[in-house]
């Protein structure tokens, strides 16, 4: 069993400028959707739902970074919707599964027969 860190309270741009990461529940999107994460552009933040599972929390973390940095980079601009998810998502998984492999693990404690 993993133990996750806490989720940063801000991530950095592709120019080195702070980005806001704030918990909400419930996450939702502007199109109405419940998620587990938003880039928003306007406020430069990162909303996590607050009450999604450590592992989702820091895979919605990671995909809104990706989100954030294509947008930043302009290359939002020459993916459809669907590729930009696609990245976003594969990148972020890649992040999720170094960032599980350096988790320590916690140990089941062991009952004592009587």
């Amino acid at each position: 069993m993993e133990q996750w860190p806490p989720i940063p309270a801000y991530a950095l741009d592709i120019a080195g400028g702070r980005i806001t990461v704030v918990k909400v529940s419930p996450l939702v999107h502007p199109d109405g959707d419940v998620c587990e994460g938003i880039w928003d552009e306007r406020q430069r933040c990162i909303e996590i739902d607050a009450k999604a599972p450590p592992e989702r929390q820091w895979f919605a973390f990671y995909h809104e970074v990706y989100e954030m940095r294509l947008s930043d980079s302009g290359l939002d601009y020459v993916l459809a919707d669907k590729q930009r998810e696609a990245v976003c998502a594969a990148l972020a998984m890649a992040d999720l599964a170094a960032l599980r492999r350096s988790l320590p693990q916690k140990r089941p404690v062991k009952k004592r027969a009587p």
